[in-house]
């Protein structure tokens, strides 16, 4: 019987797989209702999350943030069609799928909607982690 590795190579694009479904969990788990399954729940998203701050992998939720051309983003709609780039009231009103960084050089870009500002609730989303920079 051979001993087993103490570490497995992992492609920079399964982790940031792995970094968009653990945000998508913690973002359903923010309007997640039911009783005790919570709680199991929260338990695997805490492990999915140490596991990735282990592979110097972080998650940028940019929701909430006036929009910047040069902001590793994809928009995917515009819901004011009239909104130029250096529109200073371009506002990302939606995240759906987040910016995904692994020592701080993107590796996933996010996809975004864009708005007005006035769409947008003040101060961005709570799952907001690390200012899309």
């Amino acid at each position: 019987m051979s001993a087993l590795p103490n570490s497995l190579a992992i492609s920079l694009g399964a982790l940031a797989d792995l970094g968009v479904a653990h945000w998508r969990l913690e973002t359903w788990l923010a309007d997640f209702t039911a009783d005790g399954s919570k709680a199991k729940l929260r338990h695997v998203a805490r492990k999915i999350g140490a596991l990735l701050e282990e592979a110097e992998i972080t998650v940028e939720d940019p929701k909430g943030h006036v929009y910047d051309p040069g902001l590793a983003v994809e928009v995917i709609e515009d819901r004011d069609d009239t909104m130029t780039a250096d529109d200073a009231s371009a506002v990302i009103v939606e995240t759906l799928s987040p910016i995904v960084r692994w020592r701080k050089e993107v590796i996933r870009h996010g996809l975004i909607v864009t708005g007005r500002s006035d769409e947008s609730s003040a101060g961005g989303d709570p799952r907001h982690r690390e200012a899309g920079s």
